[in-house]
């Protein structure tokens, strides 16, 4: 999983670490100085990049 975070752009994967240790997404906006709105849609994309990642990843091991 850590390769695969390393692989976001840094904001994404700033957000995700902080949601990793449980961090709401109203947390983590605070301790960023950034609107929540601006966290969860870079929580969204981080998701959906991770998951594409993950799926580009089973195909090639196939």
């Amino acid at each position: 999983m850590n390769q695969l975070l390393r692989r976001l752009p840094p904001l994404q994967r700033t957000v995700m670490a902080f949601n990793l240790d449980d961090c709401s997404p109203s947390e983590t906006a605070e301790a960023l100085g950034l609107p929540a709105a601006n966290v969860r849609q870079n929580l969204r994309r981080a998701r959906i990049n991770l998951a594409r990642m993950l799926e580009e990843d089973e195909g090639g091991t196939q």
